[in-house]
């Protein structure tokens, strides 16, 4: 009898063993953000050198169609991101426009001597005024959206870093 348990427990062994999921390989290579690619059996970083023979290898392995994993952004480079994203939006306006940031600076200072001098705007002048005002007030709303996306970036999962997009995932204020 005691044998029969012994080849019972055997059998559940054995079957138990064959009913573990077959272990699932994950990819091999993850890009990284700085460039190359770090292979995940060994940890070894891949530089993007086409001489590597390691680099090739990634290169083969994905002409077969393979994609690797993707490298998490790190916040300090999601940040200047944003902050990139929100400087080329004020400077495509003022480029869109035709106007240069430092003439409409120069613009205003006029404007204000004007009045500090003791001299009343015309309809035109004040119209001016108005359009400055309008064009500042859209730029500090460009910059706190950026200031707004920076503070979240700390909330975000991986998966939000990774396909994030600066010119789409934040929300930009529409130009004047």
């Amino acid at each position: 009898m005691k044998w029969m348990v012994s080849i019972i427990a055997v059998l559940l062994a054995a079957l138990a063993a064959f009913a573990q999921p077959a272990e699932v390989r994950a990819e091999p290579y993850k890009a990284l953000q700085a460039g190359g690619y770090q292979d995940m059996e060994t940890g070894a970083v891949i530089p993007a050198d086409p001489g590597n023979r390691h680099y090739r290898a990634v290169q083969e392995w994905m002409d077969a169609g393979n994609t690797p994993l993707q490298d998490v952004p790190s916040n300090a480079a999601l940040k200047a991101a944003i902050k990139q994203e929100a400087q080329r939006r004020i400077e495509a306006f003022f480029t869109a426009q035709d106007v240069k940031q430092g003439q409409m600076m120069a613009r205003a200072s006029e404007l204000l001597l004007m009045r500090v001098n003791g001299k009343s705007w015309n309809a035109a002048q004040q119209g001016e005024v108005n359009q400055l005002k309008t064009v500042f007030q859209w730029t500090k709303q460009v910059r706190a959206a950026a200031k707004a996306a920076i503070q979240d970036i700390p909330n975000w999962t991986d998966q939000q870093k990774m396909e994030f997009n600066p010119a789409t995932n934040v929300a930009w204020p529409p130009p004047p």
